[in-house]
């Protein structure tokens, strides 16, 4: 797996995920495109998972892909839920998905 990442003021702002070779994604594939609060648990520095949670204990935001067949991929992690949305915009001005808040 690689990551994109794109850095503002030396900090983190999104990491684009590519979890499948960029020539197979068909966009017809693709119904939906979600935005979730994560939050991810550590054991002596290392991810053990990330999961869905209350916005009030987010840690980063995820934007999915939502598969027609069925389940979410995660595309994108973002700092917060302002710069999952702009990702969420730009997927879907690329993809020609509607974002599903």
């Amino acid at each position: 797996m690689t990551a994109l990442l794109a850095i503002a003021d030396d900090q983190p702002v999104f990491h684009l995920m590519q979890l499948f070779d960029l020539d197979d994604l068909n966009p017809a594939d693709i119904d939906g495109i979600e935005i979730h609060p994560c939050a991810s648990e550590y054991e002596n520095g290392k991810l053990l998972f990330t999961e869905q949670c209350h916005p009030d204990v987010a840690q980063s935001y995820g934007v999915f892909f939502h598969l027609k067949t069925g389940g979410l991929t995660c595309i994108a992690d973002c700092a917060d839920a302002n710069i999952a949305r702009h990702t969420a915009k730009c997927l879907s001005r690329i993809t020609g998905v509607l974002v599903y808040d």
